[in-house]
């Protein structure tokens, strides 16, 4: 095994008068990450990258890393020699854009880098490199006795079973950590990285590695995995390494991070990226960093993106996409601005406000460049944060399959085949089978054996890549085993029309079709067929399939569809009288089969025929109502009215009448309406009662004692209630003449 020296070496410091910090702390190793690259078949070139503090008394000259196998653990380079020349030392400034410059503190970081060639022979375990140091910063508030606490770096190449296979470049993280982090303010970072392979990357949080300690800082050999993470202290852990609302958060895809720091201080925190290839875990590379949160003003812009699509967020330059048309809710998170300035790239006017006042939307397809541009008056700072909304066109997609059933309808095994229709990029969806027994499986086509006979519902699911997420369902009965087809279903007997009937067939099958009775036919397990007029309809389901033995059935269900009843009537007066027959007509002269009627007149008293009569003993408003249904259905209609019951008070008594049996005026009857109660009474002229009744409408015929009186003058004396409250008393004479 041959291993060479290369001594490249990068000095950038970080000074430890960072406010609240102890500059005593300033003699550790602050973070560090491992990487490699293939040279050729079993040889590799390793690059380590060792952070410290400023003016640190942890050496970089002399460091030495550890190679061992993977899974069994064996020691293949216990020494691998990390050497580099003091002088090699360059200063790089702080990112301070975006900060305002009285609160910029004085910063700077050390950075050892080293790069070792090294052979290791293609083996199916592959390698773990790896380096210990001890210990961290006494400041770091996130772990338990930091300054007791080592760092373990390491790199994982894969193994391989081709002795001239190059089998692998690791990730390479693009750019250094942040050194200036201001608390209380959006803060987002690229922690992207490079592949050589172009292997699929997928970024984390993770927890740094724990190693060395204060007795054996820097082991020579390292110590074999498994390693330990670092001791998080309560309130702290992989997913909460820094005091941040929201969270910090970091993007799978492309590994920005963002965190809205809400405390100071010094903390360590993880970032791991992971290869894959073909779905297959490689290895991982994890960055290991000090974080330094300071009071610091500055200014930073961010936006929130919020679509009607699904909720994805962005905080930085970016692209949304979305299938047209596009909705997005822009929201400001912005820190450290005092005035904005929105444009959206399409026809929605610019504006100054904070948010904007709408979502936008973007109805047509294309690429819009949308931007706001936030100052900060204080600072004379101004920065434009871009975001580019690319809207799509939707794709296309029919679901659709094709089942190949046994030859023999009693056959357990089928076969299953996508015929679905899409637009474009059929080769991104995902097509998933579900047999309807419970099993499932992602496979364009596929065969399947059923373990017991019964009837199935197989379906086929088809989803599409983002951004639209373009997705269809079909869905297909099959009965397997040697079942027969049953065509079933169940509708009412009578309806009125008219009506919508839902055709709903109960059972299983490979086809349905509906003949309505009418001249139409539908097909489908479900349908809607209306029937606007009267008649007697024969509905048919015909069910077809395949693979059933009898491959098909039939079932026949009539339907009576009646006309809708009205409930409309007629009165011979709006305001009758007391007393007085009040005659009542619906629509119908009589009643028409499977109809019933419902008189209310509003007093008490009901009827059931089509036309009716009632004579009302109260005066006032009678609400008359009128039901008509159609018996068996829901099928109803009620109508009402309202009367006034009136009664005129009105009474008199004539002044003579002739009993002389001629047929004109025989009889003194008292004349008027609104009668309630009466006492009317008349004497002769000795004071003699010659009749009395209580009755209005019984008279006096001139007779007493069945004797008819002589031509006199006779008085009368009368005391009425009316029906309204009137009394009424009154006396007088009357003269008989014959």
């Amino acid at each position: 095994m041959q291993i060479k020296q290369l001594a490249i070496f990068v000095i950038l410091l970080i000074l430890s008068s960072i406010t609240a910090y102890t500059p005593a702390a300033a003699n550790h190793l602050v973070g560090g990450v491992v990487s490699y690259e293939c040279l050729s078949p079993g040889e590799y070139r390793v690059t380590f990258k060792l952070y410290r503090d400023c003016n640190s008394t942890v050496a970089l000259e002399s460091e030495a890393a550890s190679i061992y196998t993977q899974g069994t653990f064996d020691l293949v380079v216990d020494t691998l020699d990390l050497l580099i020349a003091p002088e090699d030392i360059t200063f790089l400034p702080p990112d301070t854009d975006n900060i305002c410059p009285e609160s910029i503190p004085d910063v700077c970081l050390e950075l050892g880098i080293y790069e070792v060639d090294v052979s290791l022979p293609n083996i199916p375990e592959g390698y773990i490199i790896v380096f210990q140091r001890c210990c961290r910063n006494n400041t770091i508030l996130n772990i338990d006795e930091p300054g007791t606490v080592g760092s373990t770096f390491i790199a994982e190449i894969p193994g391989s079973l081709d002795p001239a296979e190059c089998v692998n470049n690791s990730p390479s993280f693009v750019g250094d950590p942040p050194q200036i982090i201001c608390a209380n303010s959006a803060f987002v970072f690229d922690n992207s990285a490079t592949d050589a392979d172009g292997d699929d990357l997928v970024y984390e949080l993770c927890a740094p590695l724990a190693g060395a300690s204060t007795q054996i800082p820097n082991p020579v050999p390292c110590p074999p995995p498994p390693y330990d993470d670092v001791p998080w202290i309560p309130g702290f852990d992989t997913n909460n390494q820094i005091p941040s609302e929201p969270a910090m958060s970091i993007d799978p895809d492309t590994g920005e991070l963002f965190l809205f720091p809400s405390e100071t201080g010094q903390y360590v925190v993880g970032i791991c990226v992971s290869e894959y290839r073909d779905g297959v875990l490689l290895g991982t590379v994890r960055r290991d960093f000090q974080f330094n949160v300071t009071e610091c003003q500055s200014l930073a812009p961010a936006v929130s993106v919020g679509s009607l699509a699904g909720e994805v967020e962005y905080f930085t330059d970016d692209t949304v996409r979305g299938c047209s048309p596009l909705t997005v809710a822009f929201t400001n998170i912005s820190t450290g601005a005092a005035s904005y300035y929105w444009e959206f790239g399409n026809d929605a006017p610019p504006t100054n406000e904070e948010n904007p006042l709408t979502p936008i939307i973007y109805a047509d397809t294309g690429v819009y460049e949308a931007f706001m541009v936030a100052e900060d008056s204080d600072c004379n700072l101004a920065d434009t944060l871009k975001l580019v909304i690319d809207v799509l066109e939707p794709e296309v997609v029919i679901a659709g399959m094709d089942i190949v059933f046994p030859a023999d309808c009693t056959g357990l095994d089928f076969a299953f085949n996508n015929t679905s229709t899409i637009g474009s990029n059929a080769d991104q969806f995902t097509y998933t089978w579900d047999f309807g027994d419970g099993n499932q499986i992602d496979q364009e086509n596929t065969t399947h054996s059923y373990v017991l006979p019964g009837a199935y519902e197989v379906k086929l699911i088809i989803n599409g890549p983002e951004p639209c997420f373009t997705t269809d369902t079909v869905s297909q009965f099959i009965n397997a085993g040697g079942l027969d087809v049953t065509a079933d279903f169940t509708i009412p007997t009578v309806v009125c029309a008219p009506h919508d009937l839902e055709l709903v067939a109960n059972s299983p099958a490979n086809s349905y079709r509906w003949e309505t009775g009418d001249g139409t036919s539908l097909s489908g397990v479900t349908t809607t067929h209306n029937y606007a007029n009267e008649g007697s309809f024969d509905i048919q389901l015909i069910v077809t399939d395949p693979s059933a033995c009898n491959e098909a059935d039939t079932l026949v269900q009539s339907l009576q569809v009646y006309e809708t009843p009205t409930a409309a009537f007629s009165t011979t007066t709006d305001s009758p009288e007391i007393f007085a027959m009040l005659t009542l007509n619906s629509e119908y002269s009589s009643a028409p089969d499977n109809f019933t009627f419902s008189w209310d007149f509003g007093d008490g008293t009901t009827a059931d025929t089509p036309t009716t009569e009632i004579a009302y003993s109260e005066i006032g408003e009678k609400t008359i109502c009128l039901t008509v249904d159609l018996e068996g259905t829901d099928c109803t209609d009620t109508q009402c009215q309202t009367v006034n019951v009136s009664s005129d008070v009105a009474i008199e008594i004539p002044t003579a009448f002739s009993p002389n049996e001629d047929g004109v005026n025989d009889v003194l009857m008292i004349r008027g309406k609104g009668f309630g109660t009466i006492d009317f009474v008349i004497f002769d002229r000795f004071g003699r009662e010659v009749f009395a009744t209580q009755d209005p409408t019984v008279g006096w015929d001139g007779r007493l004692d069945e004797e008819y009186q002589e031509m006199d003058v006779f008085v009368y004396v009368l005391k009425a209630v009316m029906y309204d409250g009137t009394v009424i008393d009154r006396s007088g004479n009357i003269t008989m003449v014959k």
